[in-house]
């Protein structure tokens, strides 16, 4: 969301506010290339005036300013400034927690009574849904035992006026009772009720939980009357992974209902291929075929259609050759093929690691960036990603030829999208090469390219490829696989234990291989856009928990100097790095490693400045890596010194 970097004055018949700006006497100990420090403004806010009139002032603020506002978690005064920090959008987990728990200390009360407190207020739309699941998110990391001392407000809140509210208040049971003769009463006793603990299984983050609502999410979905209770039943079964072949019958079964027929198709996109009936597939692609054709020229583009073109497109391997290729022409009257791509939160990847379009044939990709970092798409010739990543790193943020960013003129460039903003989307319709071939894409973003790439496969036969389909070569030459999705406690109790006897050797290969170097300098090898590892377990006292930690969530806690901030232009043009210096005329940013000078500029051509919450270095970056590598690799850096 774009924010107003310079605040202004408002006046009104019956109050003038007055939020003056007061000099901090802190200095951001930053000094990057020979660069200066900056200093930090903090904004004065008056905490002694109306609930009205402090609750205006601080929604004045940007998220930068807001966490600068003095805050402590003894006197009721600052419960404003904490509540305006757990509700804000853009800020992170970890700001959200602290404010949330310095609210619980002031009031003394409990985590859940000021999570339910901060929902309240939440209006449902924007960016309120992910605030909401984030507050559900900490809600969820309480014990069982916690949340059965809150019970009585729990069971209160299921009638509550907040949907929000509600659907935590279901989350916070359901990981709290374990009998399903109890919590299955509540259920049923209302259709609102109903509609809420749905809605409520989608944001339980263990999947063997959600996978043990099944059997009633099944009942709702195929015996409620209400059409809105089967519509939300529909899109809590689409996350749970169980008993998926007879999920996909189920399914298949309500197809025909008009009112359920786009939710179900959305749902069956979720099923794999291996766990759809044979015969039950052959009459949904007849069906889906038919209603393609029927679909007037004008609605061709909306998500529906699209949804089920891509249905069709998966049932296809699975249908007779002739008759797949029939329904293929058919297609290929009414639509090109469509390739939908998502970013992942925080993660710096694409969520597709591979597509396949047919030689010669035209094809849309879809970019939808759902991370708060601007990303783009560029696909190049078969062996060139690495090349065309390191000349789009060395060019001026405002270097834009054809007028998009970080795109160089390069002959082996096939395709690309411009920059895409954080919740936004762009289409790129091409036609494939004639030459069948492996085809990678990657975010030329200065630094993404390391970990935000796949490959577009170019076949001369896509049934054929889809009905068997083989996974291209890593175009980086990474053959890591998946291996877990690490957290803090499958480790730490192992921590002492794991790190003894560790190779050195290994380790510094691990902290190479896992692009750890091209940001963070040790002694005087890697970059400088990220703290330094040297000393980092004299700096902080041996605490091996709290280094694995800064590895594992490396947004938990971000070093002022390495923030990373987004900058956009009247023109429209977007910056995204480290903060440099600040001046009262401009401002210096820095948006890669392979960029030695930054780019300076003036205030008065700024639209828009936000301040990142998210670290540069994204989630998930050991989560190719076994448990004894992590260990290799933290024992690496604990011997680290100068």
């Amino acid at each position: 969301m774009k924010m107003r970097w310079i605040l202004k004055q408002t006046t009104s018949l019956s109050l003038v506010i007055a939020v003056s700006w007061t000099s901090l006497s802190v200095i951001a100990q930053h000094n990057h290339d020979g660069h200066g420090a900056s200093k930090v403004e903090a904004p004065k806010i008056f905490l002694d005036k109306s609930p009205k009139v402090v609750e205006y002032q601080l929604k004045r603020l940007t998220n930068e300013q807001l966490l600068l506002v003095e805050r402590q978690n003894d006197d009721p005064k600052y419960v404003p400034v904490h509540s305006a920090i757990a509700a804000r959008p853009g800020l992170s987990l970890a700001d959200r927690k602290n404010a949330v728990e310095s609210l619980m200390q002031i009031q003394k009360t409990s985590l859940v009574a000021e999570v339910m407190k901060v929902l309240d207020k939440l209006e449902e739309s924007g960016d309120s849904p992910r605030i909401a699941r984030e507050l559900v998110q900490i809600v969820g990391s309480q014990s069982k035992e916690q949340l059965a001392a809150q019970s009585e407000m729990l069971i209160q809140a299921l009638d509550g006026k907040s949907g929000y509210a509600r659907r935590a208040a279901w989350v916070s049971i359901l990981l709290w009772v374990e009998s399903e003769a109890t919590w299955s009463e509540w259920v049923i006793q209302s259709e609102q009720r109903k509609l809420d603990f749905l809605s409520a299984i989608p944001w339980i983050g263990a999947q063997d939980k959600r996978n043990s609502l099944r059997s009633q999410v099944v009942r709702l979905m195929m015996e409620d009357k209400s059409v809105d209770v089967q519509v939300v039943a529909i899109k809590a079964l689409a996350t749970i992974d169980s008993e998926a072949r007879d999920s996909f019958a189920k399914l298949a079964t309500l197809f025909r209902i008009e009112a359920l027929q786009q939710t179900v198709i959305h749902a069956l996109l979720k099923i794999p291929m291996s766990e759809r009936d044979l015969q039950l597939s052959a009459s949904l692609a007849k069906e889906l075929v038919t209603m393609a054709e029927a679909t007037p020229p004008a609605n061709r583009t909306e998500d529906g259609f699209l949804d089920a073109i891509q249905l069709v497109d998966g049932f296809l391997p699975q249908l007779e050759p002739g008759i797949a290729k029939e329904y293929r022409k058919r297609l290929d009257a009414v639509s090109v093929r469509v390739i939908r791509m998502a970013t992942v939160i925080e993660e710096m990847r694409y969520d597709l690691k591979y597509f396949a379009v047919e030689a010669g044939r035209p094809a849309q990709l879809i970019l939808k960036n759902e991370d708060l970092m601007p990303h783009n798409l560029v696909i190049t010739t078969p062996g060139k990603l690495k090349e065309i990543a390191m000349q789009a790193a060395k060019m001026a943020p405002d270097e834009a030829p054809d007028g998009k960013q970080y795109v160089p003129k390069n002959q082996d460039i096939l395709f690309a999208t411009g920059m895409v903003a954080a919740n936004k989307q762009e289409s790129l319709t091409f036609t494939a090469p004639l030459e069948p071939g492996e085809y990678p894409y990657v975010c030329t973003f200065p630094n993404h390219w390391m970990r935000m790439y796949g490959v577009m496969v170019v076949v001369n036969d896509l049934d054929a490829w889809l009905k068997d389909p083989q996974m291209p070569k890593d175009p980086i030459g990474n053959n890591r696989s998946f291996v877990r999705n690490w957290k803090l406690h499958d480790l730490e109790s192992e921590i002492d234990v794991g790190t003894r006897g560790r190779s050195d050797e290994i380790g510094a290969r691990i902290f190479q291989e896992a692009t750890c170097a091209l940001c963070h300098p040790i002694g005087t090898g890697g970059r400088n856009i990220g703290p330094s590892l040297t000393d980092v377990a004299t700096r902080w006292k041996n605490d091996k928990v709290g280094i694995l930690r800064e590895i594992l969530e490396p947004s938990h806690k971000i070093d002022p100097k390495f923030a990373s901030y987004s900058v956009w232009t009247e023109e429209e043009v977007v910056y995204s790095g480290i903060l440099i210096e600040e001046t009262k005329e401009s401002i210096s940013i820095l948006s890669g490693a392979d960029q030695k000078v930054p780019k300076v500029i003036p205030r008065k051509e700024i639209s828009t400045m936000v301040k990142s919450s998210l670290s540069l270095m994204p989630n998930g970056l050991m989560d190719q890596y076994t448990q004894d590598e992590i260990f290799e690799l933290l024992a690496y850096l604990m011997k680290q010194t100068k």
